[in-house]
């Protein structure tokens, strides 16, 4: 080989030798120097310990460990990007901010499909509070799982507390009381109405308005707070409603039942 070629060999070896060593002294800075950011990282199947130490030879660190994930919650320097490709890693996700969808300002009646306004508004309530028909004196019988006074249901005469049928009621402090949760909620369809609302603000789409939200609510509690009753506790609620249905003022027109059981016999 003349040296001329020895030449031009040695100068590539070198020109090859010089671009790695840049690569290496231009990559390693940037690992170690950058942000650290969360990253949510699944290993593959049987290679968390290789996730793991991945994970380490990135730089990063393990907040915790998620089994349902087979993964880890990690802080990375680079964030996810830094660990696409590496050994036992299946995906690595960038972590982002959330929120409950209840956040104030962002919730809108009008687009919730379900909100009481548009329920209101698609069975026809609404026309019907503009002719007076908003439930004013007249009583509701509910019977269910008893009612918790809540913003909506607490203003005076708006609720009645019935007789509470379940072995709760031997016990003050929660007697009458909803442990279940499905009365308050059927409560507040039926007749809720949120506090400092007029007549004239029936229809306002930033406030609850249940179905008759003039109407008050006679609670007569039957089941648990697990949900639980009876077919006798029930009979024996009717009968309460039907002695009483206009004592001391009331005016029971309607009674509201919400329940399932199996049938064993005729409807009658």
């Amino acid at each position: 080989m003349s040296r001329f070629h020895q030449l031009g060999r040695r100068l590539s070896v070198a020109s090859v030798a010089l671009g790695l060593v840049g690569v290496s002294v231009a990559w390693a800075p940037a690992v170690a120097h950058a942000t650290p950011a969360t990253a949510i990282v699944r290993a593959l199947p049987g290679q968390a310990a290789s996730a793991e130490r991945s994970i380490a030879a990135a730089g990063g660190s393990i907040s915790h460990r998620v089994d349902i994930l087979n993964g880890f919650i990690a802080e990375v320097p680079g964030g996810a990007a830094a660990l696409v490709g590496r050994d036992g890693i299946a995906s690595a996700t960038p972590d982002s901010s959330a929120h409950l969808l209840g956040k104030e300002g962002e919730y809108s009646s009008e687009k919730d499909d379900y909100s009481m306004y548009n329920t209101t508004k698609v069975t026809g309530a609404q026309k019907y509070w503009k002719t007076g028909a908003t439930g004013a004196g007249i009583d509701v019988a509910l019977i269910d799982s008893g009612v918790v006074p809540v913003n909506g249901l607490t203003a005076p005469g708006k609720l009645v507390q019935g007789p509470d049928l379940t072995s709760e009621g031997q016990v003050p402090s929660t007697a009458h009381l909803d442990g279940f949760g499905h009365g308050t909620h059927m409560a507040g369809i039926i007749a809720g109405l949120d506090d400092g609302v007029s007549p004239s603000d029936f229809k306002t789409k930033t406030s609850f308005v249940g179905m008759a939200p003039a109407a008050r609510i006679v609670s007569v509690k039957v089941a648990e707070s697990d949900g639980s009753s009876d077919v006798s506790n029930v009979i024996l609620a009717l009968a309460w409603v039907h002695k009483h249905a206009h004592d001391q003022g009331m005016n029971i027109r309607v009674v509201n039942l919400s329940y399932g059981l199996d049938a064993s016999g005729r409807y009658q």
